[in-house]
C-alpha cells in the first residue's frame, strides 16, 4: 500500500512538472519575436486565428497544426485553452 502511495505521488508531481513546461501560444509567439500577422504568414493562416487562438477562442486542429509546424513543436506543448489568460 505504501508502494501505491509513493507511486500516486510521483506521478502528480511529474504532471505538475509538465503543466508548468506548457506555455500559450502569445508566450511562445512573442519569445520569437514575431508579430501577429509575421506568424500567420509564416502558418500559412489568416491573422483573424491567431487573434481567435490567443483569445481563447477554439481553432481547427489544421491550424494548430500548420502554427505548430512554424515552432518546430508538437500540439501538446502548447496550452491552447490558456492562451487568453496571459499577457
Amino acid at each position: 500500500m505504501i508502494l501505491s502511495l509513493l507511486n500516486i505521488s510521483c506521478q502528480v508531481s511529474v504532471f505538475c512538472v509538465t503543466i508548468l513546461d506548457v506555455k500559450t501560444l502569445k508566450q511562445i509567439r512573442v519569445e520569437n519575436a514575431l508579430s501577429i500577422r509575421d506568424l500567420a504568414l509564416k502558418a500559412d493562416v489568416s491573422p483573424n486565428t491567431i487573434v481567435h487562438i490567443e483569445s481563447g477562442l477554439p481553432a481547427r486542429h489544421i491550424s494548430k497544426r500548420k502554427i505548430c509546424k512554424v515552432f518546430k513543436v508538437r500540439p501538446q506543448d502548447i496550452d491552447w485553452d490558456l492562451s487568453y489568460k496571459l499577457p
